[in-house]
């Protein structure tokens, strides 16, 4: 299968990206922000959902990198960035616009975690890229969320 490479420029971008990154996982140690280039970066392992629709085993997880242009501020909850060994599992991205619409296109983009862990990332607009970074190998097991 092809290397995905995914590049948000609007808000419904955010909800493409979202679902390819839903239950990836992620070390805290493999999240940077960088105040002088404003720029947010994760390396994850996603589940790559698409091999998982035309497999029968539990599919397939790649290495792939989260780019967030134009970072202003960053916080986190539930969770403490110095804990670099913790692992969070990634359950959806979103973007909220800015209540001001005099700073459109600005506003905030949340990634949201398993156990209430989440990042929240003012930004001065959508502009978002999600790229796989190498193969990929066989899944330990589908993820699963109660009501699935």
């Amino acid at each position: 299968m092809a290397l995905l490479k995914i590049i948000a420029l609007e808000p419904p971008d955010v909800t493409i990206v979202s679902a390819h990154l839903q239950d990836a996982v992620v070390k805290v140690g493999d999240m940077a922000y960088s105040a002088f280039d404003r720029r947010f970066v994760m390396v994850c392992n996603r589940f790559d959902r698409q091999a998982a629709v035309s497999t029968v085993d539990n599919g397939e997880r790649r290495r792939a990198a989260l780019r967030i242009e134009r970072v202003t501020h960053v916080q986190v909850k539930g969770f403490r960035a110095a804990d670099r060994a913790m692992v969070l599992s990634v359950l959806a991205l979103t973007f909220t616009p800015d209540a001001d619409p005099q700073r459109a296109p600005a506003g905030v983009v949340t990634v949201v975690c398993a156990g209430d862990a989440t990042l929240r990332l003012e930004a001065e607009c959508v502009e978002l890229v999600l790229e796989d970074l190498g193969p990929a190998w066989q899944a330990a097991a589908v993820p699963h969320h109660s009501g699935d």
